[in-house]
C-alpha cells in the first residue's frame, strides 16, 4: 500500500520522492564518472582526476509541516486517577462512563469510543487482547500514571471498524506525558497517529525513565515513535514499517536513550532522526531498509551520541550529521544513493567515524559547509564513484588513510 506524508493529498510525497530519487540517481551516475586528464610537464606525466559535483537534490521535504492546534484533551469523567490498579479491560470499562469502552462481538476485542487517561498513581496493565480506537479516541498516560500493554493489538479505525490507513486528524494514538510511565512489550500497533501535538502515533513527552517499547511492531504510524525531553527510555528490538514521516524521532533535549536492534522499513522521510539537543544516546545494531530521504540524521546541536553497528540500505543519504559535535560512528555498514556519510555546519566538529563501510554512493563521505576538526580513520570505501570529498570550506578535518578517488584541500 502506498502511503503519503499528508493526509488526503492526491499524490503522496513518498511515491513522488522515490520516483525522483531513482531518476536523479540514474542521471547523476551518468554525469558523475571520473574524468582523468594527463598533463605533460616535460619530465613526467601528472595524472589529475576531477569529479562532477552536480549532485541530485534531496527528494522529499526534510521538515514536516508545523504542528498546530491544542494538545489532546481528556474529559475529567474519562480519567482514571488515584491509587487504583486496573488488571484488564473489563475492569477499566467499569471505571469509565457507560459506552466509553465496550466489548465487541468478538469477546477478545474492545472498542474505545472516547479518549481516556490513566493518571496520578493509577496503573493499568493490559495484556493478550485487542483494542480498536474509534475516531477521536486515544489512550493517554499522564501526570505519573502507568500504562503497561503486553501482546496487545491496537488499531485506529473508522466508525465501521475499518483501519484508517491515512493520517487523518481523527486517527487515534497513544501518548505518555509529564512523568507517566509507558511500557509496551510485544504489541502490534496499526495505523496510529496524525499531525497534532503529541498525537503522532506513539509519543512520549517527559516520560518516566523506566518507560520502554520493545519487541513490538508498529505499522503505518505517522511517526513510529516520538520522544521529547525523555531520558533513560529504551526503544529495543522493534519493527517500524511504513511510517509516514519518521521511524524513530528523539527530539528536544532527549538523552541517555537506548535505540537498539530495531528494524525500520520504508520510512517516509528519515528512519532515525536525533534533532535539537538530543545528546549522549546509543543508536546500535539497527537495520534500516529504505527511506524517502536518509537513514540516520543527527541535527541541531545533538552531540555525544554513539552510532554503532547499524546497517543502512535503500536510502538517499546514509548518515547525516548537521551542526552537531562529538558524535562517534563506528562499524556501521552504509549503502546510499547520493552520500553514504554527509557532515556539514560549523557546529559539526570533533565527530569521529572509524571502521565503517561506505558503499555504492556518488560520494562515500562528504564534508562541507564549515564542518571542522572531524576525523575519518580506517574506514572502508566500496563501489563509490568518489570515495571522500572534503570541500575547501570544511577546515582542519583528518582522513587516514586517504582512499583513492578522493578530493581533500
Amino acid at each position: 500500500m502506498i502511503r503519503g506524508l499528508v493526509a488526503g493529498s492526491g499524490a503522496t510525497w513518498r511515491s513522488a520522492g522515490r520516483a525522483l530519487t531513482a531518476c536523479s540517481f540514474l542521471l547523476a551516475v551518468g554525469a558523475a564518472a571520473a574524468v582523468t586528464v594527463v598533463r605533460d610537464t616535460g619530465t613526467t606525466a601528472v595524472r589529475e582526476t576531477t569529479f562532477n559535483h552536480d549532485y541530485p537534490p534531496t527528494p522529499v521535504l526534510t521538515k514536516r509541516p508545523k504542528v498546530s492546534g491544542p494538545p489532546p484533551f481528556v474529559p475529567a469523567a474519562n480519567r482514571v486517577d488515584g491509587r487504583v490498579s486496573v488488571k484488564d479491560l473489563a475492569h477499566l470499562a467499569a471505571l469509565l462512563p457507560s459506552r466509553v469502552l465496550v466489548r465487541a462481538h468478538n469477546s477478545r476485542t474492545w472498542i474505545l469510543q472516547r479518549p481516556i487517561s490513566i493518571r496520578g498513581h493509577a496503573v493499568a496493565s493490559i495484556h493478550d487482547t485487542a483494542i480498536q480506537l474509534r475516531p477521536n479516541a486515544f489512550i493517554e498516560a499522564a501526570d505519573g500514571g502507568t500504562l503497561i500493554m503486553r501482546r496487545v493489538v491496537v488499531t485506529a479505525v473508522d466508525l465501521e471498524g475499518h483501519a484508517i490507513d491515512k493520517p487523518e486528524a481523527s486517527r487515534g494514538f497513544i501518548v505518555a506525558r509529564d512523568g507517566a510511565t509507558l511500557r509496551l512489550d510485544r504489541d502490534r500497533l496499526i495505523d496510529l497517529g496524525h499531525l497534532g501535538v503529541v498525537s503522532y502515533g506513539v509519543s512520549l513527552r517527559k516520560p518516566h525513565p523506566s518507560s520502554f517499547i520493545r519487541r513490538s511492531t508498529v505499522l503505518g504510524a505517522y511517526f513510529g515513535v516520538y520522544l521529547s525531553h525523555a531520558s533513560g527510555v529504551g526503544i529495543v528490538d522493534n519493527s517500524f514499517v511504513d511510517s509516514w514521516v519518521y521511524g524513530i524521532d528523539p527530539h528536544t533535549e532527549s538523552s541517555d536513550l537506548l535505540i537498539a536492534g530495531n528494524t525500520l522499513v520504508r520510512s517516509g522521510t528519515h528512519a532515525i532522526v536525533l534533532a535539537d539537543r538530543v545528546k549522549s544516546n546509543v543508536v546500535r545494531n539497527n537495520v534500516i531498509r529504505g527511506a524517502g530521504d536518509h537513514g540516520i540524521v543527527v541535527f541541531k546541536d545533538s552531540g555525544g551520541n554513539r552510532i554503532t553497528g547499524n546497517r543502512i540500505t535503500g536510502v538517499f543519504d546514509g548518515i547525516v550529521i548537521t551542526d552537531s559535535p562529538e558524535n562517534s560512528l563506528a562499524a556501521n555498514q552504509v549503502e546510499a544513493h547520493r552520500f553514504a556519510l554527509r557532515v556539514s555546519g560549523s557546529s559539526a566538529r570533533s565527530n569521529t567515524a572509524s571502521q565503517n563501510t561506505f558503499s555504492n554512493a556518488l560520494v562515500g563521505a562528504y564534508l562541507y559547509g564549515g564542518a571542522n576538526q572531524n576525523t575519518l580513520v580506517d574506514n572502508h570505501f566500496v563501489g563509490n564513484l568518489e570515495n571522500v570529498r572534503v570541500r575547501d570550506d570544511a577546515p582542519s578535518n583528518h582522513v587516514t588513510p586517504v582512499p583513492p578517488r578522493s578530493e581533500l584541500p
